[in-house]
């Protein structure tokens, strides 16, 4: 009888328990979850010029890895594929470093996205201009279309034309929110 009166209390406090517990998940569940904020995250890539292949085996040039020069008379087209550590990119600015002696000839990196079913898409571009002495940089923010996302493979055209011309490398400035 003793063991009796020590079971039903225990008994009722454990279903007693039980119940809250119940109880808490099932109100706990209807609760609205947080958001989990995710973050903006710069990055810049750069795309030296021992990445370019040239488009055409007649371009007589030179690429040492770190400038890339077409000899004289000629100029030439050359690609560069891009690959970006996330599914969705937003890019942000294009800048070229390039030597350019030359009044009118030029160096222009062209950024495109390409799909099987779309072709592909200049999204901006960038150009040397004016004729001085020493490597310069060239900024272009104001692009056509920012975002690449996985349904595009993007890649770099590079025009490099005749003359005191030296393309460097590019820098692509691109941001993307983290967790997405």
């Amino acid at each position: 009888m003793a063991l009796k009166r020590l079971w039903v209390p225990l008994a009722a406090a454990l279903v007693g328990a039980l119940t809250a517990v119940t109880l808490a998940g099932l109100l706990g569940a209807r609760q609205t979850a947080l958001a989990e904020p995710r973050a903006l995250v710069s990055r810049t890539i750069m795309v030296p010029a021992g990445a370019f292949n040239p488009a055409d085996d007649g371009i007589q040039f030179v690429n040492t890895g770190d400038a890339l020069t077409v000899n004289y008379p000629g100029s030439g087209m050359f690609h560069a594929p891009l690959f970006f550590e996330a599914k969705s990119v937003t890019i942000k600015k294009l800048t070229l470093y390039a030597w350019d002696n030359e009044d009118g000839h030029g160096t222009c990196v062209l950024l495109y996205r390409t799909s099987p079913t779309a072709g592909s898409e200049i999204m901006g571009q960038v150009c040397s201009t004016g004729a001085a002495q020493g490597t310069r940089e060239f900024t272009e923010s104001d692009l056509a279309i920012r975002t690449i996302n996985g349904g595009y493979a993007p890649f770099l055209r590079l025009h490099v034309g005749t003359g005191s011309l030296h393309f460097y490398m590019v820098k692509i400035t691109y941001s993307y929110t983290a967790g997405t």
